[in-house]
């Protein structure tokens, strides 16, 4: 079957090394640390608020916390100047609440925590009012996880302290169990989701080891077991969409709590900064999609606000950020070259990043035998001239190169790749 797109694997080549991306290649190098706020207006010192970022009202929203000697249960916005309290009246007050903004309904979402008791309910914040949406679901708990799928519209909750580990999933009208296998029982754990692979990230948490699970909507899948952070609870979790990566921050591991930043690209843990805040435990952090930031407040009784700018990631440097890149790793010859043979046609560069090359070798990608890759090199060339994008003179060196390749081969995003094959641009390739 013909394909436009390609692969993100990266796979061994014919005995050609290909390392695992990491989100510091190709980023900005003069791309900011931290960097610490000191607004007019903030909420009071305090221990595991919850925090969730209004898109609809570019604005990051928290709730709670434990402000000693008492809870609180005071609502604040940051706009990225300053602090606004908003609200002193709605849910009781309570700490280790999960909050979730829902971008379909354009409301927070908040389910349980503690207080002067364990709360089994749910809240939704519009912007103005608090309002008990259910007293029924999952049950009374604390330091649980939430995350809001966007491709589904569905809030998603995991674990706590005091129930089993059960997935639950909140549509707006009602909660659904939706799982109860899958990771361990834990609590302290963190979520976020990756709006870019469709799935909901889970790491560490007490009892939690650590792991990194991923919840798709239908069933968990392990993802790793004692790689990249070490055993962690009470951490902060947030997914940089211009990165394209999820993001961790500090909490206790094995020797004591740290002030690293580690980001997961679905694939590796990275260590991404080192300099940040100072360690701490049950922080609040969400990322803020429309200044393109990740805001945390407080923690361990802090009272500090800080944010950590996005840059883009352009891992093949053809000038698309890898979340908007179809084809992360492009082939960026000057001209198509198809498993060795040089058609000397220019290779073009697509707006979704993938190239004239990449799109032939996705051809290779899924097919059975010769014949259908050269039935889809075929098309494509017909579909370019119809467009614009080559000559009809073109068509020809494009096939013949493709008549000539020992097709199927092992490749890389896609491409075929014969051993030290270089994909480097000789030229800056034209964009389409």
């Amino acid at each position: 079957m013909c394909t436009n797109r390609t692969s993100g694997a990266v796979v061994i080549v014919a005995g050609l090394w290909s390392a695992a991306l990491t989100p510091m290649m190709g980023q900005d190098p003069e791309c900011l640390p931290w960097e610490q706020k000191h607004p007019a207006h903030a909420p009071s010192p305090r221990y595991g608020p919850a925090v969730a970022y209004d898109s609809a009202r570019g604005v990051t929203v928290l709730f709670g916390g434990d402000g000693y000697p008492s809870y609180k249960r005071d609502t604040w916005e940051w706009d990225g100047d300053d602090w606004t309290l908003r609200s002193t009246v709605g849910p009781p007050a309570r700490q280790h609440a999960a909050m979730a903004y829902d971008d379909s309904r354009g409301v927070v979402v908040m389910f349980g925590g503690v207080g002067l008791q364990f709360f089994g309910d749910t809240w939704e914040w519009d912007g103005v009012n608090w309002t008990l949406r259910s007293v029924t679901g999952p049950s009374p708990r604390q330091s649980h996880a939430m995350a809001y799928d966007s491709d589904r519209g569905v809030t998603v909750l995991f674990g706590g302290h005091g129930p089993s580990g059960d997935t639950w999933e909140w549509d707006g009208s009602q909660w659904e169990l939706r799982a109860t296998t899958g990771p361990a029982p834990r609590w302290d754990h963190a979520m976020a989701y990756d709006s870019r692979r469709h799935v909901t990230v889970l790491y560490g948490g007490v009892y939690g080891s650590s792991e990194t699970w991923e919840w798709d909507g239908r069933v968990w899948a392990r993802r790793t077991a004692f790689v990249g952070p070490e055993l962690r609870m009470a951490h902060s979790m947030a997914y940089d969409s211009t990165r394209g990566v999820t993001l961790l921050f500090s909490g206790l591991g094995p020797e004591g709590d740290d002030s690293r930043t580690w980001a997961w690209d679905g694939t590796t843990w990275t260590l991404l900064s080192e300099i940040g805040p100072p360690a701490r435990l049950y922080s609040a952090m969400a990322y803020d999609s429309a200044r393109r930031v990740t805001v945390l407040f407080g923690g361990d009784y802090w009272q500090d606000t800080w944010e950590l700018p996005s840059c883009p990631v352009d891992s093949d440097g053809d000038g698309v950020p890898d979340p908007d890149d179809e084809c992360d790793i492009s082939d960026l010859r000057s001209t198509i070259v198809i498993a060795g043979c040089d058609t000397g046609v220019v290779n073009q560069l697509f707006d979704d990043g993938c190239t004239m090359a990449d799109r032939i070798a996705g051809c290779a990608t899924d097919v059975g035998n010769h014949g259908t890759f050269v039935s889809c090199v075929a098309q494509l060339t017909h579909d370019w001239v119809d467009e614009g994008v080559i000559t009809s003179r073109d068509k020809g060196p494009i096939q013949r190169c493709a008549a000539q390749a020992d097709v199927p081969q092992p490749h890389v995003n896609g491409r075929n790749l014969s051993k030290g094959e270089s994909t480097s641009p000789t030229e800056p390739l034209g964009r389409r």
